[in-house]
């Protein structure tokens, strides 16, 4: 993990970043967590992530 040394220790200073469009933060948000599928996006509402389909882009959840 990009937040600890070589011995799985936490380093003394973390840098935070945005996790991609198709991934949003783990509840400890130390790694992203992906999306099932890689046409899905991200969505924070309500307190909590959900994945949706980018139906702009022509995906929909129905085949």
């Amino acid at each position: 993990s990009a937040d600890r040394d070589a011995s799985g220790n936490p380093l003394a200073t973390a840098v935070c970043s945005s996790c991609p469009a198709n991934q949003y933060p783990s509840a400890d948000l130390s790694t992203c967590i992906p999306c099932p599928a890689p046409q899905m996006l991200a969505n924070y509402s309500g307190g909590e992530y959900s994945c949706n389909c980018r139906a702009a882009d022509g995906f929909d959840v129905t085949p």
